[in-house]
């Protein structure tokens, strides 16, 4: 689902809200890590949500009070895609396109 639309997916890791970047290929995700490691970014490689409907399976979470740090550095990176907020709710974790 690429229209902007929340869907279900798969759980998130701590936070009540976290941001994540999708990627079209594995190197540039992991390139990408390595720059926000660098600009101290906190981050994580997890599973890429099949409903995103992007991706090479893996993609970066970074807790949303980092995202305005996070968004200048993946503007950059090659192969990224978009960026996906994931909240928690009571009903489970939904996923929308920013």
């Amino acid at each position: 689902m690429q229209d902007g639309g929340a869907v279900s997916c798969r759980p998130c890791t701590g936070d009540l809200m976290n941001y994540l970047a999708v990627f079209k290929g594995r190197s540039g995700c992991l390139k990408c890590q390595r720059e926000l490691e660098a600009d101290s970014v906190p981050v994580k490689v997890v599973n890429t949500p099949r409903e995103t409907g992007y991706g090479c399976g893996i993609s970066l979470e970074i807790p949303s009070e980092f995202y305005g740090r996070a968004s200048a550095v993946t503007s950059h990176c090659d192969g990224f895609r978009g960026w996906w907020v994931i909240t928690r709710v009571p009903s489970g974790t939904l996923c929308t396109r920013l």
